[in-house]
């Protein structure tokens, strides 16, 4: 085997050559000042290279381009995929559906592999006791919500579960602030805007839009008399709707790019 650094995968001859090549290209971009951080990148190509590589059994490997774009692709990771079924080397963007979910996995096992590795190969335990905390407490929450609503409520019960997710959260912010490995960093909440959009207008946005196809169902049966069939045909026309705007996001965002598109949306919003 080919010892080279990418993480605790071993390597053969053949995955050496798209170590090397996947590193070569991402070499030759960047700022000096950036040589640290393009090091990381450069090792996690590599390794997600070679995972995909071997996902696909044989034919994508990847590397980094220092073609200039704008508007969307401005923010991407400036990769492409090299087909060897066809020599060809192409966007990502031309991948279908399965092949990027690959390459996304391949892109996360791969910096798993270097975060891995800068940790002195030495895998950190899992969190157990945080997460059965955790799970604990976000049970008690979701259950005592739904027990306090309905024609079945029981608030006796409800106030209990409620009462026994205000312990369990505080058991477990206590466990994950002194742990060393825990399950849920909270240091990440220090950071402004990942603070804003977990915390703040980003989940609320979130929740409100990962939850109407649940809920859209149960207001159409229980709130308008609606049969099921009448109530998923009138959600397959508004996800028809949002497959149709879907059609128009990406030449939005690649027209005009990703800040200005969100500065417009909230104004009109």
């Amino acid at each position: 085997m080919t010892e080279l650094s990418t993480g605790d995968i071993e390597l053969d001859a053949e995955d050496a050559k798209i170590v090397t090549l996947a590193r070569s290209t991402r070499a030759r971009t960047g700022a000096p000042e950036g040589a640290a951080v393009r090091d990381v990148d450069g090792r996690s190509y590599a390794a997600a290279s070679v995972r995909l590589h071997r996902m696909t059994s044989g034919r994508y490997t990847l590397v980094h381009t220092d073609a200039r774009a704008s508007g969307l692709d401005r923010s991407g990771l400036g990769l492409q995929v090299v087909d060897a079924w066809t020599g060809t080397e192409r966007d990502t963007a031309t991948l279908s559906g399965g092949e990027t979910f690959a390459a996304s996995l391949a892109l996360a096992l791969g910096l798993a592999d270097v975060v891995t590795e800068e940790a002195g190969g030495v895998r950190r335990p899992f969190d157990v006791v945080g997460f059965v905390m955790v799970a604990l407490a976000l049970a008690a929450l979701t259950i005592g919500a739904d027990t306090a609503a309905g024609k079945d409520a029981n608030p006796p019960l409800a106030a209990g579960l409620l009462v026994a997710f205000v312990a369990l959260a505080a058991f477990a912010w206590r466990h994950l602030k002194r742990t060393a490995h825990p399950v849920v960093h909270l240091a990440a909440l220090k950071q402004q805007t990942f603070f804003t959009s977990s915390l703040g207008g980003g989940m609320i946005s979130r929740v409100s839009i990962a939850v109407t196809p649940f809920l859209l169902p149960l207001m159409y049966q229980l709130g308008f008399g609606a049969s099921p069939v009448v109530a998923g045909s009138m959600l397959f026309i508004y996800m028809l709707g949002n497959l149709g705007m879907k059609s128009i996001t990406n030449p939005i965002l690649r027209r005009w790019g990703i800040r200005t598109t969100l500065v417009v949306n909230g104004l009109i919003a």
